[in-house]
């Protein structure tokens, strides 16, 4: 954005100074306080007045207003920033995704141990059964 001021100063008679101006180049914004000053002082504002208004304006203008240049920092940083935030959100997932993997097969695992045991738990408790029955039924032959 380019913020143009056009700075009225008094031609003082006497003097080879013509009026001056300066332009600022910050954006597209043109502010001529030249014509503000000529419409201050035909509102019947005094010309010392209208001059440090239209002076007061510019700085503020000045300091206030992004420029383009401005902008284009601020959405540098902020494309910066957003790409270090994806970067590091993909290495979080992935690691979000690994620990997940390792915790599902170690899940698996301790499924797979405890399923184990289990049948262990069967057969023994099957085979002390059939001892025990295969011991009734021979106590029961004896007997008979």
């Amino acid at each position: 954005m380019t913020i143009v001021a056009i700075f009225y100063k008094k031609w003082e008679k006497g003097t080879s100074s013509h009026p001056g101006l300066r332009l600022l180049n910050m954006g597209s914004i043109a502010f001529d306080t030249l014509a503000y000053v000529k419409r201050l002082k035909a509102a019947g504002v005094p010309e010392s007045q209208a001059e440090a208004q239209a002076e007061t304006f510019v700085e503020i203008i000045e300091g206030r207003l992004a420029t383009r240049v401005d902008l284009r920092r601020t959405e540098s940083v902020l494309r910066k920033d957003l790409e270090q935030i994806r970067s590091d959100l993909k290495k979080d997932l992935e690691q979000i995704r690994s620990d997940s993997e390792k915790e599902h097969k170690q899940i698996r695992f301790d499924s797979a141990k405890e399923h184990t045991k289990t049948k262990l738990e069967i057969i023994k408790w099957t085979a002390g059964m059939l001892l025990a029955q295969t011991a009734i039924i021979a106590t029961l032959v004896k007997l008979l």
